[in-house]
């Protein structure tokens, strides 16, 4: 029973995916700016504004694609 909350509470640290600092520089954005530890998990983000950034993104990498192709043959 121990060993089972052992590895319970290993497992919960290991998934943290916590940035740790490494000067003072980015410990001051941390704790002062207010910068975030951790990235953004893309499954928190409401569905409509997943969508919104997948095709907005996407259609700014084929805008430039295009772009390439056509300097490129022009």
């Amino acid at each position: 029973m121990k060993s089972e909350n052992r590895d319970q509470q290993q497992l919960v640290q290991t998934e943290s995916h916590e940035v740790a600092s490494f000067n003072s520089v980015t410990e001051h954005y941390h704790t002062i700016m207010g910068v975030p530890r951790q990235p953004a998990e893309m499954s928190s983000i409401p569905a409509p504004i997943r969508w919104f950034g997948y095709f907005g993104f996407g259609g700014i990498l084929v805008g430039a694609a295009t772009m390439l192709i056509v300097a490129l043959f022009h």
